[in-house]
């Protein structure tokens, strides 16, 4: 894995809400980039069936309020109908250009980029909060040995689950298996990284408490978990 800036030096002009990134090497951006990319196109891939859904019901009105004028024509719904109809045909020209302009996917996209990408994610936003409150204490120099303290312990965390997911994802990929991992291997993988930054946070400076066991040990059981 490519070494991973300690603190950034100087400003970059990154979105607000997206300060964090500053703290991933240009090979961890780009699979944080390939598993948002991904995660868009699987909420469009849902926003698709639901218009569709909902194309179809416009359809079962139109022929609701048909059938029913027809058994009794004073009950006028021919207004009804129009509006139904126009709705389902602005949905299914949508359905349509979204289908044509589908998003590309970005290359060296992989299936265990999401599991990556959401690890990655959780290191950044951990590294930037300690920095954050660190700063905003100012510079008193036990803060600023725990805040590093932290920081050393979440990248020792995050590079070790990262780690054990890599080598799991070249064995189930060795086996032929594709599948991505489950929900509960993500949790528990994304979670052990900020546990381990607050247990870290919250030791005395040089405090064997700091040891990065705990992300460790999370490793060691997601690797199994994930070959399975």
């Amino acid at each position: 894995m490519a070494e991973r800036p300690e603190l950034p030096t100087g400003s970059q002009e990154l979105a607000p809400g997206f300060e964090h990134l500053q703290w991933l090497c240009p090979k961890d951006r780009q699979v944080l980039c390939r598993a948002e990319c991904a995660a868009a196109l699987k909420e469009e891939s849902r926003l698709l069936a639901d218009m569709e859904a909902t194309i179809v019901a416009h359809q079962r009105a139109i022929e609701h309020c048909r059938a029913s004028s027809e058994t009794d024509p004073s009950w006028f719904t021919l207004d009804v109908q129009n509006c139904h109809a126009k709705h389902a045909t602005l949905l299914r020209d949508m359905v349509q250009e979204l289908e044509r302009s589908a998003a590309p996917i970005p290359d060296s996209a992989g299936f265990a980029d999401g599991i990556r990408g959401r690890l990655y994610s959780s290191y950044a936003q951990t590294a930037q909060a300690t920095v954050k409150a660190a700063t905003g204490i100012g510079e008193n120099e036990q803060v600023q040995a725990v805040a590093a303290s932290a920081m050393s312990s979440a990248i020792s965390a995050f590079d070790s689950l990262s780690t054990a997911l890599a080598h799991a994802g070249e064995r189930r990929g060795a086996g032929g298996a594709q599948q991505s991992p489950n929900d509960s291997e993500v949790a528990e993988a994304s979670a052990a990284v900020p546990q381990q930054a607050a247990q870290a946070a919250a030791a005395p400076a040089g405090s064997d408490a700091a040891a990065p066991s705990t992300a460790a040990a999370a490793a060691d059981e997601a690797a199994p978990a994930s070959s399975s």
